[in-house]
């Protein structure tokens, strides 16, 4: 209970919730950009400290949508970031990121940097 308590009392403070809306800004924004940058077929969904890259051309609404999206290009998007130093949940559909307090704008800046690999790796170099 003392480690729940100083998470939610000294940990995610207000300042803490403004700095993950920083880093979810950059990251949207950046993700977004390579994303038209190379024409890759996808968008950027994020909330809070979660958010993911979805390569579909429309968006998913349900759950049948779901079950029918194309996971390849998300998946060879996973590898590349996780062999350029950035871990995501294991093989997701979508390709999910979650910041914690710990990450940096450099962090951002990686993940940003891996996708623009996958990209430039998918169309050439732009």
């Amino acid at each position: 209970m003392a480690a729940a308590r100083a998470t939610l009392l000294e940990v995610l403070t207000p300042d803490a919730y403004a700095w993950l809306d920083t880093m979810r800004a950059a990251m949207v924004r950046g993700a977004k950009g390579v994303l038209e940058r190379y024409r890759i077929p996808g968008y950027v969904k994020a909330l809070g400290a979660k958010g993911c890259v979805v390569f579909s051309p429309v968006p998913l609404r349900d759950y049948r949508d779901f079950c029918d999206y194309d996971a390849r290009w998300g998946h060879a998007h996973w590898l590349v970031q996780h062999n350029n130093g950035v871990f995501l949940p294991p093989w997701g559909q979508c390709e999910q990121w979650t910041l914690s307090v710990q990450h940096t704008l450099d962090d951002v800046e990686r993940f940003v940097a891996n996708l623009e690999t996958f990209a430039v790796s998918l169309r050439g170099a732009r």
